[in-house]
């Protein structure tokens, strides 16, 4: 009996010493900084969606308090602004905000001449105090946000967007493994040969479609050495025969996918159909044969 009145006194004057803190915790206000937009606010005349490369891009970055109140300042918050493609390079940069009170309103402008600037489908986003160095009563779900994706094309290549009908579609329409001499499982020394057809299913509209890559990515990584890029498709179908060295992968059973398109420098009328699974697992047994 004396030993738990004992536990209960500890318990008792732990949580004495502790109220203070906790009491403070309770008290302190603290910001919660949100990214709400992020907008192409380029001057027109300019397509809409589609820029040459050398033209400038103008966004406007918005960033809240959501947990303002009336007299809060809070010096120096760092922005990361970022114009990144999926399969591509990136341009950052970062802006610093000297007083932030309910709300700020910033503009960067990316110049797509800029080397740092890949053709194809780019998004911007700003993340705001990326490194934490203000406490926030939420400091992860809510502090970054995308714009919109735009596409970044060739000078004199801007596509005519009348109802979108001259504009490609190109699909990955079959697989083959054509490999001979070798049999399932594989060994992480093999090269396998395939053989994969790509279609243009506007073709009557865009008679020409160049510049462009078709992928594959084994798991969940890419062979780079499979990639083949393709100058100009002036047919409606083209077949293609990559060869796959298993070397860059790892052992187990994969996934084989091919991507048309991969960096998504085409516009087209339909994205969703530029991967395709090849029909069987792709299965590595061994290092060697």
């Amino acid at each position: 009996m004396k030993f738990e009145r004992r536990l209960f006194l500890c318990f008792i004057l732990a949580l004495l010493a502790f109220a203070p803190l906790l009491a403070a915790t309770q008290d302190d206000h603290l910001p919660d900084f949100v990214v709400t937009e992020v907008n192409d606010v380029t001057p027109q005349p300019h397509q809409e969606y589609y820029y040459e490369k050398g033209e400038m891009i103008e966004y406007e970055v918005v960033v809240r308090n959501a947990n303002y109140q009336e007299g809060d300042v809070y010096r120096n918050v760092a922005v990361l602004f970022t114009f990144f493609a999926r399969f591509g390079r990136f341009h950052s940069e970062y802006f610093t905000i000297p007083e932030m009170r309910a709300e700020v309103r910033h503009r960067f402008q990316v110049n797509t001449a800029n080397g740092d600037v890949s053709y194809g489908l780019n998004t911007a986003q700003a993340v705001v105090d990326l490194n934490n160095a203000i406490p926030e009563t939420e400091e992860f779900l809510n502090n970054r946000r995308d714009s919109p994706r735009v596409q970044v094309v060739e000078r004199g290549h801007l596509p005519d967007l009348d109802y979108g009908q001259n504009l490609p579609d190109l699909e990955v329409i079959g697989m083959r493994n054509m490999t001979q001499g070798l049999s399932a499982p594989y060994a992480l020394t093999d090269r396998l040969q395939f053989e994969v057809t790509i279609r243009n299913n506007n073709f009557a509209q865009a008679n020409r479609v160049r510049n462009f890559s078709v992928a594959f990515q084994l798991g969940d990584i890419f062979v780079n050495a499979a990639t083949t890029r393709i100058d100009e498709m002036n047919t409606e179908e083209m077949t293609l025969r990559p060869e796959l060295f298993l070397g860059s992968s790892t052992l187990g059973d994969k996934q084989l996918t091919a991507f048309v398109d991969v960096a998504d420098q085409i516009p087209e009328t339909n994205n969703s159909n530029n991967t395709r699974d090849f029909e069987d697992i792709i299965s590595i047994a061994t290092a060697e044969r």
